[in-house]
């Protein structure tokens, strides 16, 4: 008998076959214990928006909020078309001045304009000086009628000197009447004018300018840089002859230190003219007379005085002399008979002191004695 043989290796396991059916599900087993919790998932996405539901019902009012802070100002709207105007209210109150505004710039020189009708003559002024006329007043009676007359040199070539006076009525120049009489004053100035402009043109200065030729002049205008050189400005002082424009500097007007004083009163008031003579005037050394008017001020009952302005020549003075008019009969006599005295001192020279006296003259008879000095 054959003997059994020895098992050989396994075979190669063969291909898979196909699925099975799935067998239908068996009978559900009992219910095991519950599971632990697991942990927690991810959040998951927000879903749709719901519908929105019908309006409820308005609530009741809240409290009041905080006022907000205010917002940023807004722009400025464009303007709107312009309305019609209105009837014209009435004028209401002045306003207020309002503060001087900058002075302006200086105009062109205009044109010329059309000649204008021919003036008056001009007065016509020394070149050393000029005649002062005052108006007419009354001088019959007593010497106070003196204090109606001023005897001046101020103001109209600036500060200048009295270099005569003279008393002039109806007896000498028949200027006034009747009883009336004034003064003619003869100024000197050691002013020292230049040239600064052609006529029509503008002067430059700022100080005192005059107007005119040769010995003919208008009375100065103050000047504050520049003014006009023409007779609409001065007037015509040398009427078809040619004229120009002089300037003497506000630094340099040749009169300076102007100072006033008062003689000491004495009777006068109701009294002839022999009672002139406890009058008389005397500048200080360096100066001379430049106003003088005769005065009740600050005295008693009937006395009177001379109130007197002594001003310094800025470049002084030579030499001096004495001088004394005529004697002329005065005792018991109106102030209107002064018109007999002259009292003059040559060109270029000014009045330094005056008195009036009776020494050297036959009864009844006076004369003025005064001192002439030589301006510089």
């Amino acid at each position: 008998m054959k003997a059994a043989g020895v098992p050989g290796p396994p075979g190669p396991v063969g291909p898979k076959g196909p699925q099975g059916y799935i067998g239908a599900p068996g009978p559900q087993g009992s219910r095991g214990p519950p599971g632990v919790v697991g942990p927690q998932g991810p959040k998951g996405n927000r879903g749709l928006e719901g519908y929105r539901g019908p309006t409820g019902d308005i609530g009741p009012k809240g409290p009041p909020g905080y006022p907000g802070t205010a917002g940023p100002p807004g722009y400025v709207g464009l303007d709107g078309p312009r309305g019609d105007t209105g009837a014209d209210g009435p004028p209401g109150p002045p306003g207020l001045r309002g503060p001087p505004g900058n002075p302006g710039m200086f105009g062109r020189i205009g044109d010329n304009g059309p000649a204008g009708s021919k003036g008056p003559p001009g007065s016509v002024i020394p070149i050393n000086g000029y005649i002062q006329k005052n108006d007419c007043n009354w001088a019959c009676g007593g010497l106070e009628y003196l204090d109606r007359q001023l005897i001046s040199c101020r103001q109209r070539f600036g500060d200048a000197f009295i270099e005569a006076f003279r008393m002039v009525g109806n007896g000498n120049q028949g200027e006034c009447s009747g009883c009336s009489e004034r003064y003619y004053t003869t100024c000197a100035t050691p002013a020292r004018f230049s040239k600064c402009g052609d006529d029509g043109g503008t002067c430059q200065c700022t100080g005192n300018v005059r107007y005119g030729s040769g010995t003919a002049w208008s009375a100065v205008k103050s000047a504050s840089m520049s003014i006009g050189c023409n007779i609409g400005v001065f007037g015509d002082p040398a009427p078809g002859a040619p004229k120009w424009c002089e300037c003497v500097p506000a630094s340099d007007p040749g009169v300076a230190n102007c100072n006033t004083f008062l003689t000491s009163c004495q009777l006068a008031r109701g009294r002839t003219l022999n009672y002139l003579d406890r009058q008389s005037v005397t500048c200080p050394d360096g100066s001379l007379l430049s106003e003088m008017q005769f005065t009740g001020a600050g005295c008693p009952g009937d006395s009177l005085r001379y109130r007197a302005t002594c001003c310094q020549p800025t470049r002084g003075y030579a030499a001096c002399r004495d001088v004394e008019t005529s004697c002329q009969y005065v005792n018991t006599m109106d102030p209107i008979y002064l018109d007999r005295q002259n009292v003059a001192c040559d060109q270029f020279e000014a009045m330094k002191k005056w008195s009036f006296t009776g020494n050297g003259c036959p009864g009844g008879n006076m004369k003025y004695q005064y001192t002439c000095c030589k301006l510089q």
